[in-house]
């Protein structure tokens, strides 16, 4: 519904200014783009404008928010700004609906007290603002947090009258000791202990739905290789941070596992670790590999 009305008002010959770091899937379907994440933590993110190269540059750790592709069969856009880590990705752009445009923007944190009261990224922020028509602005923060005017000001001026700011102390008072030998005279409920249950079935289905639900290969297999190398680190006391020959070497001997197939066990992780695309049969040997493995080795 909100995304119908944003629709029409900008349509209708209106501009929508919106800087968020991720926007929801329906919106992005809407207006035909997509958007891209990058986790950097040792790098340094760069905001920049196409206008304004280098005098308006915004650096910023840890973010890295691009625009990705962009269907122009259904609106024209124009790339106003981008994010600079290794390369430029657009962050910053302009899509026109009807009669009016939508300014989307990829680096919200520009525009943040902290950033804006030190200077870091004042430039950016004019910059960006300042493609905005000159025009009345409607200002809605979904983070603003509304005080109740109206009740701050029926306490202040019932705390003003003497006689009821005793009676407003008083009747506190009288609230808190009630609630005390209340508290005192009931007894406490005694909990009911229950005996463990074993939830290892109701795990074990719950998994299966959300992998049917979403048949992911690659991200089920370096779940199992990750337990799998938690299982051989605190069994065997192996570091598990470089699968080379001596670790085969190792887990072979202290395990007392064949080498050879101890040795195309590591391989077909090694592999799927460097993979992006797992298929059924592979999904499957790796799970031989894995129980067999265990079952050996008890």
């Amino acid at each position: 519904v909100s995304i119908d009305a944003l629709m029409k008002y900008v349509a209708a010959g209106n501009n929508v200014f919106i800087s968020v770091e991720n926007f929801s899937r329906n919106f992005s379907d809407t207006l035909g783009f997509s958007t891209n994440y990058y986790w950097n933590s040792d790098d340094v993110s760069i905001a920049d404008l196409q206008e304004y190269p280098n005098d308006s540059a915004f650096a910023a750790e840890y973010v890295y928010h691009t625009f990705g592709d962009f269907d122009k069969m259904k609106f024209p856009y124009t790339i106003l700004g981008y994010t600079k880590l290794y390369s430029k990705k657009p962050s910053f752009i302009k899509v026109d609906v009807g009669e009016g445009s939508f300014y989307l923007n990829l680096f919200p944190i520009a525009f943040t007290n902290y950033h804006i009261l030190n200077g870091q990224s004042v430039s950016y922020a004019e910059r960006v603002m300042g493609y905005l028509p000159d025009a009345e602005i409607v200002w809605d923060n979904s983070t603003r947090i509304f005080e109740d005017a109206n009740e701050q000001e029926e306490i202040s001026l019932l705390l003003k009258n003497p006689r009821m700011k005793w009676v407003y102390y008083i009747s506190i008072w009288l609230l808190i000791l009630f609630i005390i030998f209340r508290v005192k005279r009931e007894q406490r409920a005694i909990p009911v202990v229950e005996p463990p249950r074993n939830d290892s079935l109701a795990l074990v289905g719950s998994i299966a739905q959300l992998y049917l639900g979403n048949p992911n290969h690659i991200a089920i297999a370096q779940k199992m290789i990750r337990h799998f190398l938690a299982y051989v680190q605190n069994r065997y006391y192996l570091r598990t941070h470089k699968l080379d020959d001596d670790f085969v070497e190792r887990l072979s001997k202290k395990s007392a596992y064949d080498k050879q197939e101890l040795q195309e066990l590591i391989s077909i992780i090694k592999q799927i670790i460097n993979s992006k695309y797992l298929d059924d049969n592979n999904l499957i040997l790796l799970n031989h590999k894995i129980e067999k493995f265990k079952e050996k080795a008890k």
